[in-house]
């Protein structure tokens, strides 16, 4: 190999290096711009939204969320149990039982080898945002739920302030029954395993880090260069994969609960629970699109590029 050749690889290699951290940057640039702009202002608002207007109307809805959680036989408490109120003993009538269990499906990080390989990587983010400070925890689901202004569901108990947002409640028992079920719930919520969400994120940006393959070497290149093009092809639809099963699973959460509430509410209170229910299915359908997003301006950078 001459120097002339190395020269050409060298500069060859530069010029890959440097489009891919500019097509990163593109899609980064574009993620936080989408997210600003949809994620902050408009999903924000309409959470917010959500929340006064459960808790304006919460004593329409308290005693109806009681009876629902008592006939499906779901536990319901909130996050912070010193100062949380217990609404619901299930049919077994085992209150201690239910609130051991509860709280031990709040704090579990998962069983198996995946949930190991997760919490192993996500100790090891969370000591690099410790030292860099880039992230800051305020605002998360659990803090809002304590709060009062969101609920949320472990397994197939429900933690969610009746006091505050009972009205939220119903969507929450929609994803305990899909935690119960054999089918289409459980698949779903099985798919949002935060392991096979990193595999998408990180296999979606390998597709965009790897140099596109040259059209008139498509058909004679090797089984490598053939699993790059695919990955480049195919990289936004697989990024989707880390945030539509969640799109989807919260649906479903919807018509479940939307069902259960059905058997215990008015048809214009069912019609108002349904209301909020589309309003927060819009927040979720904001979230998931912002992933696909970032990766196809970041793709599309790449190829512009190359």
């Amino acid at each position: 190999m001459n120097i002339d050749t190395i020269k050409d690889k060298s500069l060859s290699v530069a010029k890959d290096v440097g489009a891919a951290t500019v097509s990163v940057g593109a899609g980064a640039v574009t993620y936080g711009i989408a997210n600003e702009l949809a994620g902050v202002k408009i999903s924000n608002k309409i959470a917010e939204n959500i929340a006064q207007n459960a808790q304006l109307h919460n004593e329409l809805f308290k005693n109806s969320a009681i009876n629902a959680f008592k006939n499906e036989n779901i536990f319901c408490t909130t996050v912070d149990r010193a100062f949380g109120t217990f609404w619901n003993m299930p049919n077994d009538g085992d209150f201690s039982n239910n609130e051991v269990k509860a709280y031990g499906a709040y704090m579990s990080k998962g069983k198996g080898i995946a949930s190991k390989i997760n919490n192993k990587i996500d100790d090891y983010i969370g000591k690099i945002i410790s030292k860099l400070n880039i992230i800051k925890k305020e605002g998360s689901l659990s803090e809002q739920t304590e709060k009062g202004f969101n609920a949320m569901t472990k397994k197939d108990f429900v933690f969610c302030d009746l006091e505050k947002m009972s009205m939220a409640s119903f969507h929450e028992m929609g994803h305990a029954k899909n935690f119960r079920s054999k089918g289409l719930g459980k698949f779903l919520q099985g798919l949002q395993h935060p392991l096979f969400k990193k595999i998408a994120i990180a296999t979606a940006l390998l597709g965009i880090l790897l140099p596109p393959t040259k059209k008139e070497d498509e058909q004679t290149s090797s089984v490598l260069g053939k699993a790059s093009q695919f990955l480049k092809n195919n990289c936004v639809a697989i990024s989707a994969f880390a945030t539509v099963p969640g799109l989807l699973e919260e649906g479903l959460a919807s018509i479940k609960g939307a069902k259960i509430a059905k058997k215990v509410l008015s048809p214009d209170k069912l019609k108002m629970v349904n209301k909020m229910n589309g309003k927060a299915f819009l927040t979720y359908l904001i979230s998931a699109s912002l992933l696909p997003l970032g990766v196809y301006a970041a793709n599309k950078t790449r190829e512009a590029l190359s």
